[in-house]
């Protein structure tokens, strides 16, 4: 059945009055898709399809979140998750790497029916209770007794604010790792802020560099997570504290491998979550050219004074520079002389 996020809260009682779940997943999706910024600088120009679902275990109800970017694990900044829910492929309770073969899946529904398969092989009395979400033209999923597809420009167009963060509403940074948010915290709690930002900037930029890719780009020109245009006139300028002309930035990002790096699917399209040699493929190259958007986007934090610090270590740490983050965050030694 289809719904819409605008359901009316005075509508009369009947058979088909939504569940409990059911409400609880809209309410989720709701503040999803109004903190969704469409910005022609972010990933896929910041549109995202969003899936919400509610599994019932017998600890209560698990409520997991996927996306179309990323393989489901890509949040926008201005996004914030209720602190009771997570997202599903970092869900602890099933293996690590679980949903590998959804990486450049742009199907998040699809991801939460095989997150509810995984869940009930391994926890028991697992139930698919409620399913949302905003793709539109998909069947129902097998086993679910509540699901809905709504247009997302039909929550947009329904009374309502987009979440903040507090008042159980946590930093995207929290839905990958909760350690790391702590971190930031302390940093810019001691008014290291800028410091760290400085530092991660250089550390993970260099990391990205150093990088070797076996990819050639859609155009035949070899292709690298980071060009040297993003050092030449945004590193450089911010080292020196000048002007960075980021509109000329973004005429530049967009023009590379036909704009493969802010658009991975138009370059890696993964049709099928298997593991056939096609998709295989394909992700190489999603992969490849997500990681390189997510460091763009890890630069564009700057465009705003003091940068966001814990933007950019969520955006070093999902493009799989988390180890160079965590040594730049880690506790300096003590000094020689100090006694131990």
């Amino acid at each position: 059945m289809a719904g819409s996020g605008g359901a009316g809260a005075g509508a009369a009682l009947t058979d088909s009055e939504p569940s409990a779940d059911l409400l609880l997943a809209r309410r989720v999706l709701d503040g999803l898709v109004r903190g969704t910024e469409v910005r022609e600088d972010l990933l896929n120009g910041g549109f995202v399809q969003w899936a919400v679902s509610v599994v019932q275990l017998p600890s209560g109800p698990s409520v997991s979140i996927a996306s179309s970017v990323g393989g489901g694990a890509y949040v926008p900044p201005g996004v914030f998750i209720p602190n009771s829910a997570h997202l599903a492929v970092f869900d602890e309770l099933l293996p690590l790497n679980w949903a590998t073969r959804f990486m450049g899946v742009e199907q998040p529904t699809a991801l939460l029916a095989a997150h509810a398969e995984e869940l009930s092989e391994h926890v028991a009395g697992a139930r698919r209770s409620a399913l949302v979400t905003t793709e539109l033209g998909i069947a129902r999923p097998v086993g679910w007794p509540d699901f809905e597809s709504v247009r997302a420009v039909e929550i947009l167009h329904t009374p309502g604010e987009a979440p903040s963060m507090g008042g159980g509403y946590v930093h995207r940074l929290m839905t990958v790792d909760r350690p790391a948010w702590a971190k930031v915290q302390a940093v810019l709690q001691q008014g290291l802020g800028l410091q760290a930002a400085g530092a991660i900037t250089e550390a993970v930029l260099a990391a990205a560099a150093q990088t070797p890719s076996a990819l050639a780009g859609m155009d035949g020109q070899e292709s690298r997570l980071v060009e040297q245009y993003d050092v030449d006139h945004v590193l450089e300028p911010l080292r020196s504290r000048t002007a960075v002309d980021w509109d000329a930035h973004y005429r530049n990002v967009i023009e590379r491998h036909n704009s493969a790096v802010l658009h991975p699917s138009m370059a890696g399209g993964v049709l099928d979550a298997d593991d056939s040699e096609v998709s295989r493929a394909s992700q190489q190259v999603y992969v490849h050219f997500y990681r390189a958007g997510l460091m763009i986007e890890l630069l564009r934090c700057w465009r705003v004074q003091p940068p966001s610090l814990p933007d950019l270590v969520y955006c070093a740490k999902i493009a799989g520079f988390g180890h160079v983050v965590d040594a730049v965050l880690a506790p300096r030694p003590q000094t020689a002389g100090t006694p131990s």
